[in-house]
């Protein structure tokens, strides 16, 4: 049952994959973005469709969601504390996110139907 932009899943979830894209390209204007970095948005972007298709199908995908946005937050934790620069690759995580979870929901949303498995989740 694909219903393209008229659901409310595809609607909310590729909102939020261009706002984060928004927010990514913003950041980069203002702090810049860290040049030998650049392969974090491929390698994120990757990373983030693969979560979001294990979240869509999972019955425990939003705690893998969860978990992965924890472990983000320490890996960035731990390069602030070691004295490395972190807001250059902020930008490009931001952006790769965007590309994954926005592809992903493209994929699983406008071509192909969103996963039965993902629509409970929404009425959990």
């Amino acid at each position: 049952m694909s219903r393209g932009l008229t659901d409310p899943i595809v609607r909310r979830e590729l909102g939020a994959s261009v706002s984060n894209a928004l927010v990514g390209v913003l950041l980069a204007l203002v702090v810049g973005i860290a040049p030998t970095l650049t392969w974090l948005v491929p390698v994120v972007a990757g990373f983030a469709f693969g979560v979001a298709a294990v979240t869509d199908r999972a019955p425990g995908g939003m705690g893998l969601s969860y978990s992965v946005i924890a472990l983000a937050a320490l890996l960035f934790a731990g390069l602030w504390l070691t004295g490395r620069p972190i807001l250059g690759a902020i930008p490009l995580v931001l952006f790769g996110t965007a590309l994954g979870f926005g592809g992903n929901r493209l994929v699983f949303g406008l071509l192909l139907p969103v996963p039965e498995s993902r629509r409970a989740h929404v009425r959990e």
